[in-house]
């Protein structure tokens, strides 16, 4: 995570970790960190030994209650993605004998960026700058009249014969190369 504390930096994104150790513990495991990888922790890290936070935010699995040498049950590996609105967006869990994939985690976030700023869902193992689909709850002439979708918007023929199914390019990676563009001027 600390070698990829920039990129969530980039998207306007704050890290903050939830360790179930005394604060004083966190030095070492900070040091530990710089001494494997070569990174700094450079996000803040919450202390919770009594596990309260991590109850209140269901990261605890029954099952591994007195795991732990003094009775408490271990948290699992957990990442909440939480929106500026204050509302948890994506939650997963890892087992704690699996390590999470932060790219991944970029992967959805980027997902719930341009999904939030834009009526557009993303697709399987969708990344960024790759199509995305126009919501269903849009018409389609709507779509065809937003700014957004004026770079193009391919309807998928389906036996059905619906429009359901209408690609676009992702709107952010537009907007991301306006700046650019402009920035260069």
């Amino acid at each position: 995570m600390a070698r990829l504390a920039p990129q969530f930096d980039s998207r306007g994104t704050k890290v903050i970790a939830l360790s179930c150790d005394h604060l004083a513990n966190h030095q070492g495991w900070i040091q530990d960190v710089k001494a494997a990888t070569g990174f700094d922790v450079n996000f803040p890290i919450i202390a919770d030994p009594g596990r309260d936070t991590a109850a209140q935010l269901k990261m605890i699995k029954m099952e591994h209650r007195g795991a732990d040498t003094r009775g408490l049950p271990r948290t699992v590996r957990a990442v909440l993605i939480i929106g500026p609105d204050k509302k948890v967006k994506a939650s997963m869990q890892y087992p704690l004998s699996v390590g999470v994939n932060f790219f991944e985690i970029l992967r959805l976030l980027d997902a719930l960026q341009v999904s939030s700023a834009e009526s557009v869902h993303t697709p399987v193992n969708w990344v960024k700058s790759q199509d995305v689909i126009v919501s269903p709850d849009m018409p389609t002439d709507a779509a065809l009249e937003k700014p957004t979708f004026q770079q193009g918007l391919r309807i998928i023929d389906l036996p059905s014969r619906k429009e359901y199914l209408r690609i676009t390019p992702d709107p952010t990676t537009a907007a991301d190369e306006e700046e650019e563009a402009a920035a260069e001027a």
